[in-house]
């Protein structure tokens, strides 16, 4: 360690490389660390006082000083920044509105960094989420989300790596399971008219809050004798105890987004969350704030920041940035690894960007173009892939050469009458009266006349062979007589959701 510094001439400071400099200053005892400090305000080496504030070495911060730089720092830097400044929000330090939060700009303003040093996109969904929230109380929505990700991803082909540090993570389904059953006798003595429970060995009884022992199969009060007799019952019990779940079912869930269950559980008698369908015993959600600021998410920083936080909408968001986390594993070229590229924008799919294609020119897959999109089965949601899905057709319906929607490979859902109706009304909100003269629509409202849909039909076909699938009374679910693994299983499987929230299952024409 060194103990003593010389002068310092502040100018000499601001023409010191930075790396160096900090190992420098990391030498120092904190004493003549501190000494140095004001050279450092005065030379206006910025980095060098955010680094050392980072680096819980400087007690120093300077919001206007720093606020520049974030886009500068490292990714995991970045997320100790926020929680660190919302530490200091939270204790009292110092007050800064979302005004401010949200003026760190979303790119570096450094002309020596790389082009894309940039804002971290998390950091700066959470910036929108806070600013949305000040000027509309409302929280974003999944397009809002996924424009977020394609602003970031700009001209890169880099990895875009999932939404996760600044939300609660999931810790995966925490579910309970029986031990062996066991039986166990209760004693009660019967004393006159009244019965009263008794100790195991006999020993005692209890009327109300007291104790009174056992003496030759009796109880003394008041100097009188009361003659006891026992009556033993017997109960079986099921001991349990608390599991983790090897993995959530089909779902790739990286943040906790369970929705709590207005009742205690009838078994644990604690509480629970309700998580695609089926219960979760220890969801990774608080109520207060963490203890220590390294922990803080999203929920955190709404209520630090004095915004009125409700759970129904904010666990709606988590669901959403789950579904596009989801989205995150497909947008990769399959044959050079690179990040796929919008290639035209939908009119009526649940994401405005369904097609994709790679734009690397040594690729083999350049150009081919790929649709990506949201299974629209609520009880599914996976994301239908055209490089692992096949395309409906209506062969069987007697109109050969006519391709219908992709087959989602979790649930088999892929065309009904339903949805083909909503993507007409759809088009007719955007194109109005001139709706009419668009292809896209002819064909739509042609396929409903020609009753060219399945799941009204109960049909549902192999993802890949295009098979008809059979299904498994046992199991309530469909399988692939030709493809050994294809199956798609109760309580996601597209038909029996469909049918089951139909007021009628027959249609018209039947």
């Amino acid at each position: 360690m060194l103990h003593h510094v010389v002068d310092i001439d502040p100018a000499r400071l601001l023409g010191l490389d930075s790396a160096f400099l900090i190992q420098w200053l990391l030498l120092l005892e904190e004493g003549a660390r501190l000494d140095i400090q004001p050279h450092l305000v005065q030379s206006r080496r910025n980095d060098l006082l955010l680094e050392l504030w980072i680096g819980g070495h400087s007690e120093y911060f300077d919001f206007a000083r720093y606020y520049l730089l974030v886009a500068t720092l490292a990714r995991e830097e970045q997320f100790l920044f926020l929680r660190k400044v919302f530490g200091l929000m939270a204790s009292g330090a110092v007050q800064l509105t979302v005004e401010d939060l949200d003026s760190i700009p979303r790119h570096s303003l450094d002309d020596d960094n790389p082009l894309d040093r940039r804002l971290d996109y998390s950091i700066d969904l959470v910036l929108r989420v806070l600013t949305k929230l000040k000027r509309n109380s409302a929280y974003p929505g999944e397009n809002d989300i996924v424009d977020c990700l394609i602003d970031y991803a700009g001209n890169s082909t880099k990895e875009l790596l999932q939404f996760s540090h600044l939300f609660a993570h999931c810790p995966g389904r925490t579910t309970f399971k029986y031990g062996r059953p066991q039986d166990i006798e209760h004693v009660f003595a019967i004393i006159g008219s009244k019965t009263y429970p008794a100790a195991s060995d006999k020993s005692y009884i209890l009327a109300g809050e007291e104790q009174f022992p056992v003496v030759q199969n009796a109880i003394i009060f008041d100097g009188k004798r009361y003659p006891i007799k026992w009556q033993i019952k017997e109960e079986t019990i099921w001991p349990w105890s608390y599991i983790k779940e090897a993995s959530n079912g089909s779902r790739n869930v990286t943040c906790c987004e369970g929705k709590k269950a207005l009742v205690m559980d009838k078994v644990t008698e604690n509480p629970f969350w309700w998580c695609f369908g089926r219960p979760c015993h220890r969801a990774n959600q608080t109520d207060s704030l963490p203890a220590q600021w390294q922990h803080y998410v999203l929920k955190d920083f709404i209520q630090i920041a004095g915004l009125r936080f409700e759970e129904e909408p904010y666990y709606r968001v988590i669901g959403l940035i789950n579904r596009i986390n989801e989205l995150l594993t497909k947008l990769y070229c399959t044959e050079c690894g690179t990040m796929l590229r919008p290639s035209v924008t939908s009119e009526f799919n649940f994401y405005r960007v369904t097609k994709f294609n790679c734009t690397v020119n040594e690729c083999s897959l350049r150009g081919r173009v790929i649709y990506l999109n949201r299974c629209l089965n609520g009880n599914c949601g996976s994301i239908i892939d055209s490089r692992i899905s096949a395309r409906c057709n209506y062969d069987d319906l007697g109109h050969l050469n006519w391709s219908g929607m992709y087959i989602c490979d979790n649930c088999g859902g892929c065309c009904s009458k339903n949805k083909l109706q909503q993507q007409i009304d759809k088009l007719k909100q955007i194109y109005g009266p001139a709706v009419k003269h668009n292809r896209q629509y002819s064909s739509l409202v042609r396929q409903i006349e020609l009753k060219l849909y399945h799941a009204d039909h109960f049909k549902s076909y192999c993802h890949k062979c295009l098979t008809p699938m059979k299904k498994n009374y046992q199991k309530s679910d469909y399988y692939c007589p030709t493809c050994d693994k294809v199956k798609y299983a109760y309580p996601v499987a597209y038909l029996t959701v469909y049918n089951k929230n139909r007021a009628v299952v027959v249609d018209e024409e039947q």
